[in-house]
């Protein structure tokens, strides 16, 4: 049953301020998550005031001081996050999953990059799943689009699997006023309605249309970077904001120093200019003088001096020990950001890279019940009753982990020969090896196209020997 006109527009008014603080929450976080730091006021640093404000050399400095260590942070975790296939238990084993092919369809390979670093940004994502038909074909399927916090937010009304509703905005001005364009999806509809300004009173909004999916829950799922009992979710950059500012300030303060302070000053006390002397006179003579020149001063009470420069070893240490601290929070390999890796051999990466592989897993453990419950629901929307309750559906991540080829070789023969297992179960193991390299090896072992390949070398003379034993 369709919800009513009037209970939609009471449902937007009720719960939109909320969902605009969640997409306020998402836009202030997705200025640090992308290193735009410098353009929000939280990221400002402290810069010394000469009057009222900054000189053009202070404000100079202070642009060039932000550097963008949290989109590091997140993209050395996305880059161990990609699903190269989706397996259903019990299906034949060539046989091909439908929510494989709506993954494939849907282009999901690629568009599950941007998911995840806006999920690991903002601390939620989202994707949802409605009938439609493929664009260029014509042909029925379920159309699959991730959702940025910015824009959606998800309501509960429990611990189930889906929410009760989501509330998607975006705003519009136009030459008369500005408001919201809002569509709130439901278990049976997606409602069309906008509002006035920010939708505060009542007889601000307006309904427009809706369009029902008929799926029975709300086809939408969240994703989340990490969420404790209580369902709140924890953006992966938010507590690690403090930290980068004080990267930030703390390179501001080096360049300072750097620009005014990094040479000595020489300095005369005591010297009496002659009386007969004009200031302007005075003050050429003093151009005049260069750096080899020899300065000589007569009378007892001259003095001169150096005061010394400011080292810069201490603010360079205090940069580096803020980066240290970000990489141990953030289990982010200090390789990655403080470029010490250029002579490390792959076992010395794969143990530095230890945390952030653990890390990955409890971020891929996450994606894989969002990503099924997702697929789950397409597969629903699709007729496909078998898979919408393949409760094991199984994800395949591509490996990304530091080995070498030679490595990897050795550690899966000696699952071959040692424990016997079979070597058509390994192939996916090795490094850069893909769904459809392990097909195609496959069906050259059935046809006997390998071993054809070895006859009719040896019928030219050459001979595949097996290695002397050692």
């Amino acid at each position: 049953m369709v919800m009513s006109k009037g209970a939609v527009l009471d449902l937007a008014h009720t719960y939109f301020p909320s969902a605009r603080a969640s997409y306020s929450q998402a836009r202030y976080l997705d200025y640090w998550g992308k290193g735009q730091q410098s353009t929000h006021s939280s990221g400002a640093l402290f810069v010394p005031n000469r009057g009222q404000t900054p000189t053009e050399e202070y404000s100079d400095l202070a642009e060039r001081s932000y550097t963008p260590w949290l989109p590091l942070v997140i993209t050395a975790l996305v880059q161990t996050m990609f699903v190269s296939n989706i397996k259903i238990p019990g299906l034949a084993p060539d046989a091909v999953a439908a929510v494989q092919k709506v993954w494939n369809r849907n282009e999901l390979g690629g568009k599950q990059v941007s998911l995840y670093r806006d999920t690991f940004s903002h601390g939620t994502g989202f994707g949802v799943s409605l009938p439609g038909r493929d664009p260029l074909t014509g042909a029925p399927m379920p159309v699959i689009r991730f959702v940025s916090a910015r824009r959606m937010a998800a309501f509960w009304a429990d611990t189930t699997d889906y929410p009760m509703f989501t509330i998607e905005a975006d705003r519009y001005v136009d030459q008369r006023n500005s408001g919201w364009s809002v569509q709130i999806m439901d278990e049976n509809a997606t409602h069309f309605i906008m509002c006035k300004g920010d939708g505060e009173a009542r007889s601000d909004w307006f309904y427009k249309d809706y369009v029902e999916h008929g799926t029975g829950v709300t086809p939408a799922a969240m994703y989340v970077n990490m969420i404790d009992l209580d369902g709140q979710a924890s953006s992966e950059i938010e507590p690690l904001i403090p930290i980068a500012k004080r990267i930030d300030q703390t390179e501001f303060d080096r360049l300072v120093v750097q620009r005014f302070g990094a040479w000595k000053v020489r300095y005369i006390t005591g010297l009496v200019k002659p009386s007969n002397v004009t200031e302007e006179e005075h003050a050429r003579t003093l151009i005049k003088l260069k750096i080899s020149d020899l300065l000589t001063v007569e009378g007892k009470d001259a003095h001169i001096g150096t005061l010394d420069e400011t080292q810069l070893d201490g603010f360079i240490k205090a940069r580096e020990a803020d980066i240290r601290d970000l990489s141990a929070v953030s289990q982010t390999p200090p390789h990655h950001m403080l470029g010490l890796a250029s002579n490390m051999q792959p076992e010395s990466l794969a143990a530095v890279n230890a945390n952030l592989v653990n890390k990955s897993f409890e971020r891929k453990t996450g994606a894989e019940m969002a990503h099924r419950r997702l697929l789950r629901v397409a597969a629903m929307q699709m007729g496909e009753r078998r898979e919408a309750e393949a409760y094991d559906m199984q994800f395949t991540w591509r490996d990304t982990e530091t080995r070498s080829l030679a490595q990897a070789a050795d550690a899966l023969g000696k699952l071959a020969t040692g424990l016997n297992v079979p070597v058509e179960m390994l192939w996916r193991r090795i490094p850069d090896w893909s769904e459809f390299d392990t097909q195609e090896a496959k069906s050259l072992v059935e046809s006997g196209a390998f071993d054809r390949l070895l006859d009719g070398l040896a019928g030219q003379g050459l001979q595949i020997r097996e290695p002397a034993a050692a």
